[in-house]
């Protein structure tokens, strides 16, 4: 890392290589996509759950999760690279599995 700024957040702004913006990317892009599975495990039950209360929780959770998605979108962008294009995809049919995992578990465990 070549050397550090301040950016008036009260956070160092550090400079990085372009080998380290890449790495650093990467990583963000896994974050990024473990963000939209922890998303849709949330809003799955939320949309399916018998139990108001637990919809309920399940709905704050799946925002909570969204803010990180976006968090984490944004920093791979500011590192110049994309996140992958298969987002929407992954974000479809991992919520059809949240879904269907909660219309499983219902009748044993809500």
């Amino acid at each position: 890392m070549s050397g550090m700024q301040e950016n008036g957040t009260n956070q160092a702004k550090i400079s990085l290589s372009t080998t380290e913006k890449s790495e650093s990317a990467r990583l963000m892009r896994v974050n990024h996509s473990g963000e939209i599975a922890a998303r849709v495990l949330y809003r799955g039950p939320a949309f399916v759950s018998l139990n108001r209360q637990l919809r309920a929780k399940f709905r704050i959770a799946a925002r909570n999760e969204y803010s990180h998605l976006l968090w984490c979108g944004h920093r791979v962008a500011e590192l110049g690279h994309q996140t992958s294009r298969l987002t929407r995809f992954v974000m479809v049919a991992q919520n059809d599995q949240g879904q269907s995992a909660e219309r499983c578990a219902a009748p044993r465990v809500l």
